[in-house]
This record gives C-alpha cells, sequence and structure tokens, in this order.
C-alpha cells in the first residue's frame, strides 16, 4: 500500500510538471489532424502585434509546401500566449507549420479582426517545428502536398485591408 501511495504522488507531481511548464513535440501524424492548416515555408517578418491583450506576434511567411487548407505563397499567421511558454519564430528559418483557426475568444483577446480566416500557433506551436527536425519518415506520411496559391494573403504587418486591430 505504501508503494501505491509514493507511486501516485510521484506520477502526480510528475505531471503537473509537464503541464505547468514543458511543451512537448509530438510526431507529425499525432498533430494534423487537429490543425487547420499545414505547409512550410520560410519566415520573412515577425513583427509585435500591437493589438493583442497577450504576448503575440504577425509573422510573414513564404510558403512553398501545402499539405491541408488554402493557402498563399505569401501567408500570415498570428501567435498568441497567456502563459510564460510561448513559440517563437524567427527570420530567415524554414518551418513546418500547423495552425488553427481563431477561436472567437482569441479574437477578442488578439485584438485582430478579419473578413479572411485568421490562423494562430498556441503557445507550444501546436506541432509547428523547425523544418530540418521533420524527419523524411514524417514527410512521407504526410504525403506530397501541393503547391501554393499565387494569392497574395497579407495581415497587419504587410498592409492587407482586410484585418483590423482594436
Amino acid at each position: 500500500m505504501t508503494q501505491v501511495r509514493i507511486l501516485l504522488t510521484l506520477g502526480l507531481l510528475l505531471t503537473s510538471r509537464v503541464s505547468w511548464g514543458e511543451c512537448v513535440t509530438l510526431q507529425l501524424s499525432a498533430t494534423t489532424g487537429r490543425a487547420s492548416v499545414v505547409f512550410s515555408g520560410t519566415v520573412a517578418n515577425v513583427a509585435v502585434n500591437p493589438g493583442s491583450a497577450w504576448p503575440g506576434t504577425t509573422v510573414n511567411f513564404e510558403v512553398d509546401r501545402v499539405w491541408k487548407g488554402t493557402i498563399s505563397e505569401k501567408f500570415v499567421l498570428y501567435t498568441f500566449s497567456r502563459t510564460a511558454e510561448r513559440f517563437e519564430f524567427t527570420a530567415g528559418t524554414k518551418y513546418m507549420v500547423l495552425a488553427h483557426s481563431q477561436t472567437a475568444e482569441e479574437r477578442e483577446q488578439m485584438g485582430v479582426y478579419s473578413m479572411l480566416p485568421i490562423f494562430v500557433v498556441g503557445p507550444c506551436g501546436d506541432g509547428t517545428r523547425e523544418f530540418w527536425i521533420v524527419s523524411a519518415a514524417e514527410i512521407g506520411e504526410l504525403g506530397s502536398g501541393y503547391a501554393p496559391t499565387v494569392r497574395q494573403v497579407f495581415g497587419a504587418g504587410g498592409g492587407n485591408r482586410t484585418h483590423t486591430h482594436r
């Protein structure tokens, strides 16, 4: 009985530590189902989102491949975090991006409104990672993907008038 209590106590301590301060990167196949868009691209620019109630950025991408969603060659998404764990993008770095559609709560807290869909990468990246980390086997599981559309969509940092900040 004492061993069971010790194991339960250790389990609770370890679980609370992981859930409060650690981001765990899962295999792509485990995270793509929840994503609204999946693409690879290089960050052209990262800017602070001035309208956000929480730390957040506007990230402009030059997209080279798409696996899910309708993504243009030039694409904008937003980062947003209510915790100390933030996913940070670096200009000039290529990423495999998994992002979700902005929720109503995020719209209010981020201060970004649009008639077009807005995509967000959450605190731990929603499965996003630098492209060099993605294995050939993971890309093979995703399939060949397709080219981005030619239509260019720029966010608040790029002058698109459909995006507004409070």
